[in-house]
């Protein structure tokens, strides 16, 4: 079975759960939003994230949810004697699903689907490819009031060749 089979039944079934445990509390009180912003800046690299997710929490302690993703990328790098600009985007979207348990140990998976500006990861190479990637990991999680931050570090378990970036991935997020 394809890993977006696996993710979308294992999505559909905690939803099924969610609404057959939903005990009485409204579905406002269990939908929950965030997500995370990121920027990296080099001497010759300038990157820029914006990521909001909403999601549900259809258990105890099991969050799942949706994110849209964009990323701007522009820069210049040196291959022998030439220099190479770049500028570009990728944008898409991940289904996640998250478990906290003890109010502070995270285990996270997330199904990515990215639309990737090929001249990003090969200079050489133009057009746009869609890229799925099954990303795997664990973390820590923080509680400020009705607020959480969540600290993950994550593995991409697709290595081919137009994969945005390396393992491991290090990631903060925000949920409101």
């Amino acid at each position: 079975m394809s890993t977006k089979k696996y993710l979308l039944i294992v999505l559909l079934l905690f939803q099924f759960i969610a609404y057959s445990n939903n005990n009485g509390n409204s579905k406002n009180e269990k939908m929950f939003f965030g997500g995370g912003l990121g920027i990296g800046l080099g001497s010759n690299y300038t990157s820029i994230e914006v990521s909001p997710q909403i999601g549900y929490q259809p258990i105890y302690n099991l969050y799942t949810g949706v994110k849209l993703i964009y990323q701007h990328h522009s820069g210049s790098y040196m291959v022998g004697n030439n220099t190479y600009d770049y500028r570009g985007s990728i944008y898409g979207g991940s289904l996640f699903a998250m478990n906290i348990w003890f109010n502070k140990i995270v285990a996270y998976a997330e199904y990515e689907l990215l639309d990737v500006d090929k001249s990003l990861v090969y200079y050489s190479e133009k057009g746009r490819l869609w890229v799925g990637s099954p990303i795997v990991g664990g973390g820590i999680s923080q509680n400020f009031g009705n607020s959480r931050l969540v600290f993950l570090v994550l593995w991409n378990f697709n290595s081919g060749k137009y994969v945005p970036y390396s393992n491991p991935i290090l990631r903060f997020s925000f949920m409101f």
